[in-house]
C-alpha cells in the first residue's frame, strides 16, 4: 500500500507541475483554464507525499512539509500587513485582516495536533478540526503558488518578451488610483510597460486607458493615464479613454465596448497591461469574456507588491469558489478510503 501511495503521489505531483508549466507557457488563453486543476493535482500529491493524507495520516501541522508551507504563507501575510502599516502609518483593516488570517491558520494547525488521538474529544469534532486545518493548508499552499505565479508572469510575460509577430491592435492599460492628477508609481509602471510594447511593435496599436474616478480623486484614472502618454509623445488619436469602470471586470467589458464602437465590431487582438500580481485574475476574466488577449505584466516595487498580493489572492480565490469544495472532497476521499 505504501509503495502504491508513493507512486500515486509522485504521479500527481509530476502531472500537476508539468501541466502548470505548460499552461504558463501557453499564455492567457490556457493558463486560467488549466492552472486550477493542475494546482489541485499538485496539492493532492504533496498531501500524500507529506503524510497529511494516507493510512497513517497526520494532522497538517505534524508534517514538516506542511509546517513549511504554513509558516511561509503566514510570514508573507504578516510581512504584507507590516508593509501596509508602514505605508498608512496606522493599522488599517486590510493589515488587520492579514494578521488575523495568519493567526487563524496557525491556531487551526495547533488545535488539530492537540486533538489528534485525544480520548476525551468526540471523533467527529477532531475530524472537523482536521478538515479545517487541511483547508487552511490548501489556502496557504495556494497563496505560495500565487506568489510564484506572479513572479513567473513578471519574467515570462513582460513587455520585452511579449510576442509581437502578430501585433496587438489594442493596448488596454488597467487603471489604479492616481496621485492627484498624475499616475501613481504602480500606474506609471503599467503605462511604461505599455509604451515599451507599443515601441516594440513599431508604434502600432491604439491605447485604451481604462479606469474611472474614485471618491477622492481629482481626475479619473483614464485622464491621468492619457496625460502621461501624451507627454511621452503618443499621438492624441492613439489614446482612447474609458473612464467609467471601477473594477477589473468593468475595465474589460467597457474597453471591449469601446473597441466594438470604434472598429464596427471587427475583431482585434488585445494586450492587457497590468501589474504582475493582478495578471492571473485579469487573464481569467479575459477568458471568460472570450477576448483574443494576452496579459502583459508590469513590474511592481517590493513594498507595493507586499501591500497588494494578499488582497489580490483573495479576489482570485473568489473567482474559483468550487476549489474549496474539491479540496474538501480530496480530504474526504483520503480519510475514508486511504
Amino acid at each position: 500500500m505504501g509503495d502504491v501511495l508513493h507512486a500515486a503521489a509522485g504521479a500527481l505531483m509530476l502531472a500537476g507541475a508539468v501541466a502548470l508549466i505548460w499552461s504558463f507557457r501557453a499564455g492567457t488563453p490556457a493558463c486560467p483554464r488549466i492552472a486550477p486543476a493542475s494546482l489541485l493535482a499538485l496539492f493532492a500529491g504533496v498531501s500524500l507525499a507529506s503524510g497529511v493524507l494516507g493510512p497513517d495520516a497526520l494532522a497538517p501541522a505534524a508534517s514538516p512539509v506542511a509546517v513549511a508551507i504554513i509558516g511561509a504563507a503566514s510570514a508573507l501575510l504578516v510581512a504584507g500587513a507590516a508593509a501596509g502599516v508602514v505605508r498608512c502609518r496606522r493599522v488599517a483593516g486590510a493589515a488587520a485582516a492579514q494578521v488575523g488570517a495568519a493567526a487563524v491558520v496557525v491556531v487551526l494547525q495547533v488545535a488539530a495536533v492537540a486533538l489528534e488521538g485525544a480520548a476525551d474529544v468526540p471523533a467527529a469534532v477532531a475530524e472537523l478540526v482536521n478538515l479545517l486545518a487541511y483547508l487552511a493548508l490548501w489556502l496557504s499552499f495556494g497563496l505560495l503558488a500565487f506568489v510564484a505565479a506572479s513572479a513567473a508572469y513578471r519574467v515570462l510575460f513582460s513587455s520585452a518578451r511579449a510576442d509581437v509577430r502578430r501585433p496587438f491592435s489594442f493596448l488596454v492599460v488597467h487603471g489604479a488610483k492616481p496621485d492627484g492628477a498624475v499616475p501613481s508609481p504602480i500606474l506609471a509602471s503599467r503605462l511604461d510597460a505599455a509604451l515599451a510594447l507599443w515601441e516594440r511593435q513599431g508604434r502600432r496599436g491604439v491605447f485604451i486607458v481604462s479606469g474611472g474616478t474614485g471618491a477622492c480623486d481629482e481626475v479619473s484614472e483614464a485622464a491621468a493615464m492619457r496625460g502621461y502618454l501624451l507627454e511621452r509623445g503618443v499621438p492624441a488619436d492613439a489614446v482612447i479613454m474609458e473612464d467609467r469602470s471601477t473594477t477589473t471586470l468593468e475595465n474589460l467589458v467597457f474597453s471591449r465596448a469601446v473597441v466594438e464602437r470604434l472598429s464596427a465590431g471587427a475583431p482585434g487582438r488585445f494586450a492587457l497591461i497590468t501589474s504582475e500580481f493582478h495578471a492571473f485574475r485579469c487573464a481569467a476574466l479575459a477568458c471568460r469574456l472570450g477576448l483574443d488577449a494576452e496579459v502583459v505584466a508590469a513590474p511592481t516595487r517590493l513594498a507595493t507588491w507586499l501591500r497588494s498580493f494578499a488582497r489580490e489572492y483573495g479576489a482570485v480565490f473568489l473567482e474559483y469558489p468550487r476549489q474549496i469544495g474539491y479540496v474538501a472532497l480530496i480530504w474526504l476521499v483520503g480519510t475514508l478510503l486511504l
